[in-house]
């Protein structure tokens, strides 16, 4: 008689896949990039622009200078908001540059600095600290003041309009991170399901 020959016994084989993981993982190193590489670099370009565009202006015939200014004339009033630094440039199409400037008020007078930046055509005079208040300015050689080509730039608007880009870069750039942080929060959660999904198929066959 011969002997019984004893076959294995076979599991049940299913039809159905386990729960893929892919869309989870996806969207948790989408949230992943945008948060920590996107948002870092729109920041920082968001940033740049916008305080680029807050503190110059295009260059043109009637503004050279592509600081943010105002024109003004020798012996006219100028109004300075608050105390600050003041600067009058002179642009480089000037055909005369004053040898000195001062600012007049009723109680005294400011003399202004010359100063100029070495590689660059633009001269300025400068007053640090100047009280808030009207003036007026007043340049040497008097006679010469129709050739003069001036314009006032208050620090404390450069300053506003770098704050602000600095805001608005911020703004943009906190809705990248949010972004980037709800896609992290909904991949990790969506995973952790479709892992307890995955963990009660393939005990189905233990």
């Amino acid at each position: 008689m011969k002997g019984l020959v004893m076959y294995p016994q076979q599991m049940p084989v299913s039809s159905q896949l386990p729960p893929s993981r892919v869309g989870a993982i996806v969207t948790l190193v989408m949230g992943l990039i945008v948060m920590l590489v996107i948002t870092p670099i729109v920041l920082t370009v968001s940033t740049g622009l916008s305080v680029f565009t807050n503190i110059y202006n295009p260059p043109s015939a009637d503004n050279p200078n592509p600081i943010v200014s105002a024109p003004v004339e020798v012996g006219e009033p100028l109004t300075v908001q608050h105390r600050e630094t003041v600067l009058i440039v002179s642009t480089p199409n000037a055909k005369v540059v004053p040898t000195e400037c001062q600012l007049d008020a009723s109680e005294k007078t400011i003399t202004l600095e010359y100063q100029k930046t070495n590689g660059s055509a633009t001269e300025a005079f400068v007053g640090n600290n100047v009280p808030a208040g009207e003036y007026t300015l007043r340049c040497n050689p008097a006679e010469s003041a129709a050739d003069f080509e001036l314009r006032y730039v208050s620090t404390s608007e450069l300053i506003g309009g770098a704050v602000k880009g600095l805001l608005v870069g911020f703004g943009i750039s906190t809705i990248f991170g949010i972004a980037g942080l709800i896609l992290t929060i909904v991949g990790i959660v969506w995973l952790v399901k479709i892992n307890k999904r995955r963990k009660a198929f393939f005990n189905q066959f233990r």
